[in-house]
């Protein structure tokens, strides 16, 4: 078997690893070249047939600015109209929760009252 590295056909990225038996052609886009290491996000390049990529303090350097990237990143449209629907679900929710409360306390109102009734007819007989 021979380990073959996969790279994608438009960008020319680094897109994993294969197998292939011994004697079987390279597939295309693929190379038998492999990946040096410390090479961060790496590419093929067809005409010199190496491997290039940033180094670990560039791709270190990248993280970094995606994370604050993100971190600053304000919430989508579609972001902000869920996290609405979802505060008007969670006050509905209470509101219902009062409701029942209401209900609850009416009900035992009511079996007072027609206890009290049903006291009064009797000493009124």
């Amino acid at each position: 078997m021979k380990l073959i590295y996969k790279y994608d056909p438009m960008t020319f990225k680094f897109a994993g690893t294969d197998e292939i038996i011994e004697d079987a052609a390279v597939p295309s886009n693929t190379t038998l070249i492999p990946v040096p290491n410390q090479c961060y996000e790496p590419t093929f390049d067809i005409q010199t047939q190496t491997w290039n990529g940033i180094t670990e303090a560039e791709y270190l350097q990248k993280l970094k600015q995606n994370a604050e990237t993100k971190s600053d990143a304000q919430p989508t449209q579609n972001q902000k109209l869920l996290m609405d629907q979802q505060a008007t679900i969670t006050n509905l929710q209470k509101e219902l929760d009062k409701q029942k409360d209401t209900t609850s306390q009416l009900k035992q109102l009511v079996m007072n009252q027609q206890a009290t009734i049903s006291q009064l007819k009797k000493g009124s007989n």
